[in-house]
């Protein structure tokens, strides 16, 4: 039986992960955003009015607006922290997949990811 006075392993484990992964990915994604740009993978705010483009060498203003690019593909970094966190948090949340306890099957069934 469980006590109700205090706070579960896995309710735990998953706040503290959670809050790694969020911090993790704050500081990684701006790093990746030129990578991704300059790879192509980005695409252009329709919806933003945009910046006029200066050009330097005849020192005026063209009438070409700059859209921003915006990098669309960073969805694979959170994917990827999101992966990593879900097998670290495996073991927080079958605490009993020891093998010397026998007495316990594993639950294949709540840890399936093929239906």
């Amino acid at each position: 039986m469980m006590d109700t006075g205090s706070i579960p392993t896995p309710f735990v484990a998953n706040v503290i992960l959670s809050s790694i992964s969020s911090l993790i990915l704050f500081y990684i994604i701006p790093e990746f955003k030129d990578m991704f740009i300059n790879a192509g993978l980005f695409g252009i705010d329709m919806n933003k009015v945009g910046n006029r483009h200066s050009n330097r060498e005849n020192k005026s203003i063209s009438q070409d607006l700059v859209k921003p690019k915006l990098p669309e593909a960073q969805g694979v970094l959170s994917g990827a922290v999101y992966l990593i966190v879900v097998f670290v948090f495996i073991p927080f949340r079958f605490p009993f997949l020891d093998h010397l306890n026998s007495e316990h099957n594993f639950p294949h069934h709540e840890v399936s990811f093929c239906f």
